[in-house]
């Protein structure tokens, strides 16, 4: 097939502007393992605990013969989406000499904004659904929850990670939740002392206190109400707390790691004309993507329901 002129420029420039300024409190894009795919549609390994945890006869002596092991996985086959938001300046809106500056780019980031919106309430809805776990989750209730008389969160959350097939390096939560495991009373006492009982300690030692390498602060809200009626903010990322082992090293072929982000494209910025609307036409700016979320490896992450 002979290839096809596309009607659109891909724009380097605005491109990257948008990806440099990308809203701080969304972290959907920093959550799980990245892999470029080479086709929309594609295969992955969803892997089998049992492999690695199943002991073998290693010793051989002199002369033996040593004992092979199948490396054993479920082979499932996927398919990436493709998501992509749009906006548009009329031509002479762009031609008029007025004292904005970085008109398009100020719609492009924009546009981005909302795409990536999107984007964190789809994957927060993947990761805070519990039975996609496959059993490694809890739902606490106003009785033994975070915020009860008797609650003791470090505990909680260390069994949580004791029952893990590899210990959690992440933990993902909200701004609200981080600022409550923060002023948590036991947690202050440990970084101020027994005689302290308010206050916020540092994130950075909350990552000691949970032995865990980042926890990923997810500040985005979302309005869960129609077009029209009163807005109703939300956290996105909800009262849940998200516990996972995540792997860079590992793609769909090899490696472990609780979820991966398969990425056919990446994020580009395409630009068109359109001379029917308004006196001279309108100029379209399209961010678009392709990728799918997949959790890989449920036996690597751990969900706490209603924590708070």
């Amino acid at each position: 097939m002979a290839k096809l002129d596309l009607p659109y420029v891909a724009d380097k420039d605005l491109t990257g502007l948008a990806i440099a300024y990308m809203p701080q409190e969304l972290i959907g894009d920093s959550v799980l393992t990245k892999t470029h795919v080479d086709s929309p549609e594609f295969k992955y390994h969803y892997y089998d605990k049992e492999q690695m945890l199943t002991t073998v006869n290693t010793e051989i002596g002199e002369y033996g013969i040593p004992e092979e092991t199948e490396f054993k996985y479920t082979e499932k086959h996927d398919g990436t989406s493709v998501y992509s938001h749009a906006t548009k300046l009329s031509v002479r809106h762009l031609q008029m000499d007025t004292k904005e500056k970085d008109k398009e780019a100020k719609r492009v980031m924009f546009s981005r904004s909302i795409l990536k919106l999107a984007d964190e309430v789809r994957l927060a809805n993947l990761l805070r659904t519990a039975s996609n776990y496959e059993g490694n989750s809890v739902t606490l209730t106003s009785a033994n929850n975070f915020a009860s008389a008797n609650a003791k969160p470090i505990a909680k959350i260390q069994e949580c990670i004791d029952k893990m097939w590899k210990p959690a390096n992440t933990m993902i939560i909200s701004r609200a939740g981080a600022s409550f495991l923060r002023g948590c009373k036991s947690i202050v006492q440990m970084y101020k002392g027994s005689a302290v009982e308010d206050g916020l300690v540092p994130l950075e030692f909350l990552k000691e206190v949970f032995d865990v390498q980042r926890i990923l602060v997810g500040g985005g809200r979302v309005n869960t109400n129609k077009r029209g009626q009163n807005v109703n903010m939300s956290y996105i990322w909800g009262n849940d707390i998200i516990l996972a082992y995540l792997n860079e090293t590992a793609d769909l072929d090899c490696g472990v790691t609780f979820g991966q982000r398969a990425i056919y494209k990446d994020y580009n910025v395409q630009v068109y004309y359109d001379a029917k609307p308004g006196a001279e036409g309108v100029k379209y700016y399209k961010s678009v993507e392709e990728h799918k979320d997949l959790i890989t490896c449920p036996d690597c992450g751990y969900l706490i329901k209603a924590a708070f």
